[in-house]
């Protein structure tokens, strides 16, 4: 079978890139796959050294693929644009994609889970995408059949994904058409229903407060009433949690998981869509989401009572 290609995005932290591009070279199916590594210009003076490094990185892995093509761009476009229009540029040529970012380190069965999902489900309409990602299982206690690896869920992970291009043209980019959903109320409490972080990502988004790709293709996939496959054992690993990034930025190891235990998995006809994972599944979101919040008002409350001090001791 003709294998998924592999849309890579890089910027400037040397280093990650290349702990990426070592795990993704140990891939089985490597040498078989053609990578396209996209790099953003630098948006800052201080990023230009840095980018330059991660390109030369880049290069030194020319020769471990099928073939690497390289996109790098002169003018620095941003994340979000820089995400859409290399996805847009691949899928010019191509039915299916895979996704990957600088700080996503994968397993060796990566690229195979991925390549079989994709051809396995190319005609099953509710699903949007296969996620390669899963939270830690102990936490998330979640129990399988021995006949299945995987479940369906109303949520997509972006660490390591991939998409058919049928599936991909049906996402709306402009966020003016957000517009409507949001003053919306039932509509939004339909989708709070999937994960109760969704909504001020979503309108964050909206408000160009943090533009996120993410919850693009999360809400999309709701609007079309359509699911996302994740494996019970992640086949990924995120190692952006060390402040370098730009949405995942403090260390988390609720995110953590040991990539090397996933070696075999089972893909049936029938993907499970189960009440009971659903709900452990949004249950863990909401968990790590209050956490969040606190943790976020903590620090503030803290930073304003050290201030507070200061004027009146200090």
């Amino acid at each position: 079978m003709q294998l998924a290609p592999v849309a890579l995005f890089v910027y400037n932290r040397p280093s990650h890139t290349e702990k990426v591009l070592d795990a993704l070279s140990a891939n089985v199916l490597a040498k078989e796959s053609v990578l396209f590594i996209f790099s953003d210009a630098a948006k800052t003076s201080k990023d230009i050294e840095r980018v330059k490094n991660v390109r030369k990185v880049a290069k030194s892995y020319n020769g471990k693929f099928l073939k690497v093509n390289y996109v790098f761009s002169k003018k620095n476009k941003g994340m979000y644009t820089s995400l859409v229009d290399g996805m847009n540029f691949v899928f010019e040529k191509h039915a299916a994609v895979i996704f990957l970012e600088d700080d996503i380190v994968t397993s060796s069965r990566f690229l195979s889970f991925l390549n079989d999902c994709l051809k396995k489900y190319k005609d099953y309409e509710n699903i949007f995408t296969v996620s390669a990602y899963n939270y830690p299982r102990k936490k998330l206690s979640l129990r399988y059949s021995e006949n299945d690896s995987i479940f369906l869920t109303q949520r997509f992970s972006a660490w390591g994904f991939a998409i058919w291009k049928d599936r991909w043209n049906k996402i709306y980019w402009n966020i003016n058409y957000l517009e409507n959903y949001l003053s919306d109320r039932k509509f939004l409490k339909r989708y709070k229903t999937t994960g109760i972080d969704k909504i001020r990502m979503l309108k964050n988004h909206a408000y160009k407060k943090n533009m996120s790709f993410g919850i693009t293709l999360d809400f999309n996939m709701f609007i079309n009433e359509a699911f996302s496959i994740h494996p019970f054992h992640t086949f990924t690993k995120n190692i952006g949690h060390d402040n370098t990034g730009q949405n995942c930025r403090n260390i988390n190891e609720s995110f953590y998981n040991d990539i090397s235990l996933n070696n075999d998995y089972l893909l049936s006809n029938d993907p499970l869509h189960s009440d009971s994972v659903d709900l452990k599944f949004r249950g863990y979101i909401r968990k790590l989401y209050f956490r969040h919040l606190y943790l976020y008002y903590f620090k503030r409350f803290k930073s304003l009572f050290s201030f507070l001090n200061y004027k009146n001791y200090g």
